[in-house]
């Protein structure tokens, strides 16, 4: 594997790994290689659990550090706590409906919407009983839990706690995915004329490669369920997240009643598999620069697909879940309140800054979207009163279940 400086279709050059990060990523090749090894070949999702999440060696399991300007890209959280601030009313309401309420944030990243959002719950006087992080990464776990230490007061930070697993116990409140779905691990496949192929990944003339394979049986019935109506031209390359029915079942498994908040970029389906969009959607994220080469430097680079948000809302109804909203997020953080710009705090100048990146199209305004699933809580929400597209998900969306109790 070449280390030196590379440059990715579009002419954008990569900086060279520093000599820790070419280490870990060798150490993680070898691994790599010993199982394609064993088994001629993996399939990309594999890959990218691999990738992304190998004990120790992985993109978001190893010292270094994924988020902010050291990173290699900027969440909402990390812009600033306006993002956080508008997510806390929509919490407050549900809450409000919820006593003794709590949140599950599920993967927290760096800790920065978990310590922003208690404070600002904390101003509001809605403090959740609990405010639950389950993070498979155990970098991820001590940061957040420093970042908590020097940010929180005691009161705040007590009720944090950290998961292995889903709440053995049922569970009422928030479920928060920021910047989550994305990372679940997705299969690649490209259209033939005489079929769909799987891309696998091999080792060929001394580094990683792309191999196609027919689809083994349930990525075919998936591919079918999918992609089976749509009129594609052969070569059309897209991908599929097999796994997102069972991540949400096991996500949601413990929520009696209450709202989880999907927030992610991606699109509707018919959006997702666009005839213009034919090369897919995976992007990678290094330093500040992205690319669509995932093969690069195994666990030095963040990998990423956009989310098939009708995927979503057809696990969800799968999952008892209703519909309660859809929407750009720009339009869904007006509608919990970022145009009013709340106190003295933050300066004008940094309010605006903060506010052009969440809201702006060209940055995370409408490539970034909302979807509420949930159950037993009161519709509708404020965060989508200026705009619900629920029927660009789902032909018959059904009206949110009122709380019979």
């Amino acid at each position: 594997m070449d280390y030196t400086n590379s440059t990715r279709p579009g002419g954008a050059e990569l900086p060279a790994p520093r000599p820790a990060g070419r280490q870990r990523s060798r150490l993680l090749l070898g691994r790599l290689r010993e199982e394609i090894a064993c088994r001629g070949s993996i399939g990309f999702a594999r890959f990218m659990e691999r990738a992304l999440y190998a004990p120790g060696l992985g993109y978001y399991d190893s010292d270094q550090e994924p988020f902010g300007p050291r990173g290699d890209f900027i969440t909402a959280p990390e812009l600033g706590p306006l993002f956080a601030r508008c997510l806390a009313r929509q919490c407050a309401e549900v809450l409000a409906q919820l006593p003794a309420g709590a949140i599950l944030e599920l993967g927290a990243g760096s800790g920065a919407l978990a310590c922003d959002l208690l404070s600002e719950l904390r101003q509001l006087g809605c403090l959740p009983s609990r405010y639950l992080i389950r993070e498979r990464s155990a970098s991820l776990r001590r940061r957040q839990a420093q970042r908590a230490r020097r940010r929180l007061p005691p009161a705040c930070r007590s009720r944090i706690e950290w998961l292995q697993a889903p709440p053995a116990e049922p569970f009422q409140g928030l479920i928060l995915a920021n910047e989550v779905l994305d990372a679940l691990p997705v299969h690649r496949v490209r259209l033939r004329r005489d079929g769909w192929r799987e891309l696998r990944v091999v080792w060929r003339d001394g580094k990683l490669a792309w191999q196609e394979a027919v689809p083994n049986p349930s990525l075919r019935r998936h591919i079918e369920r999918i992609c089976g109506r749509r009129n594609l031209a052969a070569g059309y390359v897209t991908e599929l997240n097999c796994g997102l029915h069972r991540w949400l079942r096991t996500a949601v498994r413990p929520l009696q009643s209450g709202i989880l908040l999907c927030m992610d970029y991606g699109y509707p389906r018919a959006e997702y598999l666009h005839p213009q969009r034919s090369m897919g959607t995976l992007l990678c994220h290094y330093r500040h620069r992205f690319h669509d080469d995932p093969l690069l430097w195994p666990g030095l680079q963040d990998i990423t697909a956009s989310v098939d948000f009708t995927l979503l809302a057809e696990a969800g109804k799968a999952c008892g879940l209703d519909l309660y909203g859809y929407a750009d997020q720009a339009w869904f953080l007006l509608g919990c309140g970022l145009d009013a710009r709340p106190g003295p705090e933050p300066p004008a100048a940094e309010w605006t800054r903060q506010a052009r990146q969440l809201l702006l199209p060209g940055e995370m305004g409408t490539r970034f979207q909302v979807a509420a699933l949930g159950r037993g809580v009161a519709g509708p929400l404020t965060g989508f009163r200026y705009q619900n597209r629920r029927e660009c998900l789902a032909k018959r969306a059904p009206e949110p279940r009122r709380n019979r109790e």
